[in-house]
């Protein structure tokens, strides 16, 4: 009777941990997004850039986009097209599992706002992308 005891806190001790578990490997996996075709126009100093890319989310689940940040911009914008609302800002992006979102042929929109240089062509910028659970980064081409 010991050991069935024995066994059974050890299995009872292990199911209430492995919830945790889970969690922080995928609060720090950021891994399972890449970002591709990422580009921005040339843009004065003190402009507004449109960055476009793509987001996958190789992962089992769904992602949220919270901000993008950017050393080359005061501030960013994400918003959204509404057929009846006109575009709007939004503060939140779900990404699916599996999914592809392109911001470049899409009806949602990320810009760099108030640019603190200007952005010359053949250059690269890094962003950031911050996600809910952790953050990338990534290059855009500028052209």
């Amino acid at each position: 009777m010991f050991r069935v005891t024995r066994t059974l806190v050890c299995f009872f001790v292990s199911t209430i941990s492995l919830p945790q578990a889970i969690a922080d490997d995928v609060r720090n996996d950021d891994h399972t997004v890449s970002v591709e075709a990422a580009n921005v126009p040339a843009t004065r100093a003190g402009g507004t850039a449109r960055l476009q890319f793509k987001i996958i989310n190789h992962g089992n689940e769904a992602v949220n986009l919270r901000s993008v940040r950017s050393d080359f911009a005061e501030g960013t914008r994400m918003t959204i097209f509404d057929p009846f609302l006109g575009r709007r800002a939004i503060d939140d992006l779900s990404v699916l599992r599996d999914e592809t979102l392109d911001l470049d042929t899409s009806h949602i929109r990320v810009e760099l706002v108030s640019l603190t240089k200007d952005i010359e062509p053949g250059t690269t910028i890094e962003f950031e992308l911050v996600f809910r659970r952790f953050s990338t980064t990534a290059e855009a081409h500028v052209h």
